[in-house]
């Protein structure tokens, strides 16, 4: 019986020692290792998404300021040019095909948004609501519309043919002529662009249509003032005097002009 306990003993040191010269481990410690390497870019990705949330709400706004403004500026500077590159071609013929004419707005546009992000804090810069964010929105569209209505276009075929081509508002003019047209007809999308237009320019300003027009009654009557004047005028020019000859002396008329004993009655003689 003690022998074979001194066995026992003998392999399990044996063991022991085999696995310390092998060095073998574990697979638990193996998994962790594996779990770390595919969890190790993760840190990275976590780190800017923690630098962009610590950004205060004004230094974002800022930064989308200035990205507004570059690409408002080149936009404009691609617009212009005649030879640019596959890029900035590739980014002009979009913007034409979309906007047709009304892609030199858009930077302009770009511009206008950048600087006013970036110039907000300013007391003298106004204040852009979403309401007037809206405004301004449809009043563009509205404009690309009418710029593909001024060509008149026969069908749907050509009209998308001619925003292909660039010319008038682009697709998007193109598709908003045609539900109108599709919708109203001819006569009654030119009424609805007008009260349209005027409703984009009501909530632009922040105002009601009828204070947008409250300088046409006192321009009415001005015009109004100065055509009565007018035919006054005239009325005192082609008036003619009752006699031939009232108001004028018989001296002039080559006449002795009448003494006083003629002139007076003959009742005091």
């Amino acid at each position: 019986m003690p022998r074979k306990k001194s066995t026992r003993s003998n392999r399990t040191l044996f063991d022991r020692f085999k696995r310390k010269k092998t060095g073998k481990r574990s697979p638990r410690r193996t998994k962790k290792s594996t779990r770390q390497s595919k969890n190790a870019p993760q840190p990275e990705r976590v780190s800017l998404l923690a630098r962009w949330n610590a950004l205060s709400l004004d230094r974002k706004l800022d930064i989308f300021g200035v990205l507004f403004a570059l690409i408002g500026a080149v936009t404009l500077l691609g617009l212009l040019s005649v030879n640019n590159g596959g890029l900035m071609g590739g980014w002009v013929t979009f913007l034409s095909r979309a906007f047709g004419w009304g892609a030199y707005i858009f930077p302009v546009g770009m511009l206008v948004i950048g600087g006013w992000l970036i110039l907000r804090k300013f007391e003298r810069v106004p204040r852009l609501s979403p309401e007037r964010a809206i405004g301004i929105t449809l009043l563009y569209l509205l404009l690309l519309t009418a710029l593909h209505a001024a060509l008149r276009p026969a069908d749907s075929a050509q009209a998308f043919q001619l925003a292909a081509q660039g010319q008038g508002g682009g697709y998007l003019g193109a598709a908003a002529l045609q539900l109108l047209r599709a919708g109203f007809g001819w006569a009654g999308a030119v009424i609805l662009l007008g009260a349209l237009t005027l409703l984009a320019l009501a909530i632009t300003l922040d105002k009601s249509v009828r204070e947008m027009f409250a300088w046409v009654d006192p321009l009415v009557l001005r015009i109004q003032d100065a055509w009565d004047d007018l035919w006054e005028r005239i009325a005192a020019r082609t008036r003619k005097p009752s006699t031939p000859y009232a108001g004028i002396p018989e001296t002039d008329l080559g006449g002795a002009a009448p003494s006083e004993a003629e002139t007076s009655p003959q009742g005091s003689a």
